[in-house]
C-alpha cells in the first residue's frame, strides 16, 4: 500500500515530501513570536517559512566556518561592524539605507530608523514596526518579512557568490517582488503600495 501523507487537509497517495503548508504550520507551532506576528498573512511559503530561523538561530563566522567558508566575521553589507542578526536586518547601515528607500517609497512616516538602534534584539525590533497597535498590521508584518527576506538573500549572494548590488538595485526588487506577494495572497500589503 502506498505511503499517504497530507497536503494541506486532503491526503495524497505516493507523496513522501512534506507540504509547505505542514512546515509553515510547524514553524507556527514551534515559535509563539512566529505565529503572533506572521501567522495569517498570506504569504508565499517560500519566504514566511525561511525566514522563521531569524528568531531562533544565530549565524555568522562560526556558522560559516563549520560548513568550510572562510571569513573575517564582519558584516558583509557594511564591512565595519561584527555581523549578528541584529546587526545586519536593522543596526547596520546599509539596511537602514534600504529602509529608508522603502519608506520614502511607500511613504510611511511611521518608521523611524534612526531609534532602531535603541532595539534590544530582532524580536523587540520586529514588533515595533508590525506589532497589533500599528494601522495595517498584516500590511507592516508582510513588508517587514519582504525586505528581511532581501537583505538576506543580498547578504549570501556577497558570501557565497561574491556579487553585491546598491540598495537602489534592491529597491527595484522590493517593487516587483511586493507585487507577485500581492498576487500571491498577500493582500494586505497591497494596501501599503496604493500609497505610491
Amino acid at each position: 500500500m502506498p505511503k499517504m501523507i497530507l497536503y494541506g487537509s486532503t491526503p495524497l497517495a505516493g507523496n513522501t515530501r512534506p507540504s509547505r503548508h505542514t512546515k509553515r504550520n510547524s514553524l507556527a507551532q514551534s515559535n509563539p513570536l512566529w505565529s503572533t506576528l506572521c501567522g495569517g498573512l498570506g504569504l508565499p511559503p517560500k519566504s514566511s517559512s525561511s525566514l522563521g530561523w531569524l528568531f531562533k538561530t544565530e549565524f555568522g563566522r562560526q556558522t560559516l566556518e563549520k560548513r568550510g567558508w572562510p571569513n573575517c566575521g564582519l558584516c558583509t553589507l557594511c564591512k565595519q561592524k561584527q555581523e549578528s542578526v541584529d546587526h545586519l536586518f536593522y543596526k547596520c547601515r546599509f539596511s537602514i539605507r534600504l529602509w529608508g528607500l522603502v519608506k520614502d517609497w511607500l511613504q510611511l512616516v511611521s518608521i523611524d530608523t534612526s531609534s532602531w538602534h535603541l532595539s534590544g534584539n530582532i524580536e523587540e525590533w520586529w514588533v515595533g514596526l508590525s506589532d497589533t497597535s500599528i494601522s495595517n498590521r498584516k500590511a507592516m508584518a508582510s513588508l517587514t518579512m519582504l525586505v528581511a527576506w532581501t537583505i538576506w538573500n543580498e547578504r549570501n549572494a556577497r558570501v557565497f557568490h561574491q556579487k553585491s548590488a546598491p540598495p537602489t538595485v534592491l529597491l527595484a526588487n522590493i517593487k516587483k517582488e511586493a507585487t507577485l506577494w500581492v498576487s500571491a495572497g498577500a493582500s494586505k500589503l497591497g494596501y501599503l503600495m496604493t500609497r505610491e
